[in-house]
């Protein structure tokens, strides 16, 4: 594993902003679209039951949010 040095995160940093320069809209969606299919391969169940997943983001919202719950 890698440590992040600041070396390597300034690389990093100036990598990404080089990249998003020149990545077209079709590409960035392209490399979402994989990085989908490739999650779905790890975890086939992904996104069945997506309101299950959000309960927890939702609570955490009403929270800072401070609001009450509205059942």
């Amino acid at each position: 594993m890698l440590r992040a040095t600041p070396l390597l995160r300034a690389l990093d940093n100036r990598d990404a902003v080089e990249t998003g320069r020149t990545l077209t809209y079709e590409r960035a969606a392209d490399i979402v679209a994989g990085l989908w299919q490739e999650a779905l391969l790890l975890n086939p169940d992904l996104g069945a039951d997506w309101l299950d997943d959000v309960q927890c983001d939702i609570a955490i919202a009403r929270t800072l949010n401070a609001r009450p719950r509205a059942d």
